[in-house]
């Protein structure tokens, strides 16, 4: 390797190292604002969304008052939710999740906490479905439809279903296309891990199908991209 390649890597792997802290940072930040919300441990692992996303999505409920909220994937960001709802004194999530055992443990974590009232789990496995990108699989929309009917969604939070991979990259495209009908006069939608090709491949495709959606991506705060349907207040 020559000595002005050596200095091309050296610089780059310093521009990560700064990424990394600059994101760590935030995430530190994000968990003391988070703290009063909960009591006891929480699970946390690689598939949670970071704080610092979890963060905007609490602010954009409280900021912008979006209190009928839909969410992609459960988990942690369930219980900061609900919550949130029981502090405001309103709202109700409706948590899409595929896995069935995962729901209970979910569940379990709202009971211990006294927030299941303001949680309904749809248990939705993943099959076919015709607005998939390149034929990944999507919650059951039997399962769904009769559980949110005529509701108006005033935020979605897409993080889910898994799309870790090269196979399902796109498997969380038909989100916003399913839900537009329900959507609120404003909305949002929440797009998690937007840090990877497959998720930003996605928000674009929305943003082209979507009339009038606009969005700000935050990679290395939260790792999230929000979209919305006005400009709204902002929760950055």
């Amino acid at each position: 390797m020559s000595h002005w390649q050596q200095k091309i890597r050296s610089g780059f792997n310093r521009l990560l190292n700064m990424d990394d802290r600059l994101r760590d940072g935030k995430d530190n930040l994000a968990l003391q604002y988070l703290a009063p919300l909960t009591k006891g441990y929480l699970p946390w692992s690689r598939f949670a969304m970071r704080p610092s996303g979890m963060v905007k999505i609490l602010n954009d409920m409280v900021i912008n008052q979006r209190f009928t909220v839909v969410e992609c994937g459960a988990g942690l960001t369930t219980v900061y939710v609900a919550s949130l709802m029981r502090q405001q004194d309103k709202g109700h999530l409706y948590s899409l999740e595929h896995d069935a055992d995962w729901i209970a443990v979910v569940r379990d974590l709202l009971v211990q906490r006294g927030l299941e009232s303001y949680v309904t789990f749809i248990h939705a496995p993943l099959v076919p479905s015709d607005l998939s990108l390149e034929g990944a699989d999507w919650y059951d929309t039997a399962a769904i439809a009769p559980v949110i009917a005529d509701q108006k969604i005033d935020l979605l939070v897409v993080d889910g279903p898994p799309a870790y991979d090269e196979a399902r990259r796109y498997a969380r495209y038909p989100a916003a296309p399913y839900f537009q009908k329900n959507f609120s006069d404003n909305y949002a939608v929440v797009l998690d891990d937007i840090n990877r090709f497959g998720e930003q491949h996605v928000l674009t495709e929305w943003r082209r199908h979507i009339p009038g959606l606009q969005s700000k991506r935050f990679v290395n705060d939260g790792g999230v991209a929000i979209c919305s349907n006005q400009s709204g207040f902002t929760v950055g």
